[in-house]
């Protein structure tokens, strides 16, 4: 009876606790970055302006082009990629986890892909 209530409350708890929402985007841009030695892997990819990006708050607010530092999911993704090679990104954002920002696949573009790239930082 006792292990029936607690496994009760436990399951009420869980399902009062809140969703965080997974987006995703298509971004295209530049590596300018690698880093396999911590896990996860990491690159910095210098993306073009994300105009459909939404805030946390579910709010459509774009983002201009900038450098961000993307986690891996699998090393693999990146196994033919060098740094300031041109790519188009399948970005998950997992709101309310560490790291946010997640590579879910990588297409290499051709090395003469013409991108709109401002704002370093």
């Amino acid at each position: 009876m006792f292990r029936t209530l607690l496994l009760l409350a436990i399951g009420l708890q869980s399902s009062n606790c809140e969703q965080k929402r997974v987006d995703t985007y298509e971004v295209r841009g530049q590596f300018i970055t690698l880093s396999t030695e911590k896990k996860p892997a990491t690159v910095v990819f210098h993306h073009e302006e994300m105009s459909s990006f939404k805030n946390e708050k579910s709010e459509k607010i774009g983002m201009v082009s900038m450098q961000m530092p993307f986690a891996l999911d699998h090393l693999e993704l990146i196994s033919d990629i060098k740094k300031g090679d041109k790519a188009k990104l399948d970005v998950e954002v997992r709101w309310g986890k560490t790291p946010r920002l997640w590579v879910k696949s990588v297409t290499k573009l051709p090395a003469e892909t013409a991108l709109t790239l401002t704002n370093p930082y």
